[in-house]
Order: C-alpha cells, then sequence, then structure tokens
C-alpha cells in the first residue's frame, strides 16, 4: 500500500518542491526585481496563509470526505466567487459580459462534471464537510 499523507503535508510539499524549483530560475530570469518592503512580506504571508495554507488543507480534507462532483463543483464557482468579491471589496466593475461568460463556463462546468446528469445535483445533501469546500472556496478567492 501507498504512504498517506495529511492534507498541510500535501500542501507543504507541493508549494515547498514548487519553490525549490522556481526561486533559482527567478533569480537567474528576472533582473529588475524591485526591492521587498515590510508591507510587501505581510501582504506576502497574508496570501501564503489565505490562497494557499488554507486553500490546499481545506480542498485536501474536502477531498478525502466530499463526493468528487460536490468538490468539483465547488471549486469550478471559484471564478464567481473571485468576481463577487472584487466588486464588492475592490470596486471592480462587473459587466454583464462578464455574468454572461461566468454563467456559461460553470454551466459547462457543471455539464461536463455530472456527465450530462445534472439530476444527480438535486440527491446531495447539506454535510459538514460542505463547509470545508465552502472554507477552500473562500480562501482561494
Amino acid at each position: 500500500m501507498g504512504e498517506c499523507f495529511d492534507p498541510a503535508t500535501i500542501s507543504f510539499l507541493r508549494f515547498f518542491g514548487a519553490a525549490l524549483l522556481l526561486f533559482p530560475i527567478m533569480w537567474i530570469v528576472e533582473k529588475d526585481i524591485p526591492k521587498i518592503t515590510k508591507k510587501d512580506w505581510l501582504l506576502f504571508a497574508l496570501l501564503g496563509l489565505t490562497g494557499i495554507s488554507m486553500y490546499n488543507i481545506c480542498f485536501f480534507l474536502a477531498s478525502k470526505y466530499a463526493p468528487v462532483i460536490k468538490s468539483s463543483l465547488f471549486i469550478g464557482a471559484n471564478p464567481m466567487l473571485i468576481m463577487l468579491l472584487s466588486g464588492l471589496l475592490l470596486k471592480e466593475t462587473i459587466t454583464k459580459r462578464n455574468i454572461i461568460g461566468l454563467l456559461l463556463a460553470f454551466s459547462g462546468a457543471v455539464i461536463i462534471i455530472t456527465e450530462e446528469n445534472i439530476i444527480v445535483l438535486f440527491r446531495f445533501q447539506f454535510e459538514l464537510i460542505d463547509l470545508i469546500l465552502l472554507g477552500a472556496l473562500v480562501s482561494w478567492a
């Protein structure tokens, strides 16, 4: 049998490995790297905590216990939540075209994820793991 890792370990190994590979490439390729301020470090830490750590821990934990269809639909809703929060928090303009595009994209995702059997969505009931999936969604957005 293969080894089992908890969600925090998987998240750490995933991004630590990426950092080991990408940081040396960045230092070689990028010549004009701006000086990082204390405020930047605070923002990096906040983004790392929410968008990377919390998202991956919640997502991997939910992937272990939630049905794949449910996890996929929550993650498929990410762009919609990002757009909504961008409009509310960053005052970005959300156009009718943006909304139509997101709805079309999400509809396509639903059709693919459910294998054109959308009725399967009505069989799901609320479970505690849904809150973990929602946590993944919000922390990424």
